[in-house]
């Protein structure tokens, strides 16, 4: 007669995981936040790869960025509210909401910025000014973060410089 035993040959109870590729149940973290531009998708949200990340962070908008996996159960439910956040900024004048995959297209550039908890979301101009928002992840919540991020410093800058011309020039 076969026993599981049998039909199951012993392995090992612990294995070392492989150099360079974390454990998918390390990936997931349960606050996070990072800000990504990138390429539009079929539904017309962006979704950043390393080019247009950086490209983004130029200083001209204000990005609001998520990191994220799809193996991750927070990131999983968070889709929803991220998603219709995106459809709510997609071609807004002064701020980009999008999203990074850190499994595909982004995946170099999470490496790079040692992005390995998900999902983080990140906002700011510029990537040296970026900043983790840390607060709740509800649709309500996000929208209203979204709504009062200041417009970059960079335009009032350069609309003060053409106000002072204006008023020198009149």
């Amino acid at each position: 007669m076969l026993s599981s035993r049998d039909l199951h040959p012993a392995r090992p109870l612990a294995r070392r995981p492989r150099a360079g590729r974390p454990r998918a149940w390390r990936l997931c973290a349960p606050l996070g936040t990072v800000f990504v531009a990138a390429a539009a998708t079929s539904a017309g949200a962006l979704e950043f790869d390393a080019n247009s990340y950086w490209a983004a962070l130029d200083g001209t908008k204000t990005v609001f960025v998520r990191f994220q996996s799809p193996r991750c159960n927070h990131c999983r439910d968070m889709a929803p509210a991220w998603e219709r956040l995106m459809s709510d900024y997609e071609g807004h004048p002064a701020k980009i909401v999008a999203d990074v995959n850190c499994d595909k297209r982004g995946k170099a550039l999470c490496t790079e910025l040692k992005h390995h908890a998900f999902p983080t979301l990140m906002y700011g101009e510029t990537h040296e000014k970026l900043r983790e928002y840390a607060s709740d992840r509800s649709y309500e919540a996000l929208k209203l973060f979204a709504d009062r991020l200041p417009e970059p410093s960079s335009k009032l800058r350069v609309s003060m410089a053409d106000a002072a011309v204006e008023s020198g020039a009149a």
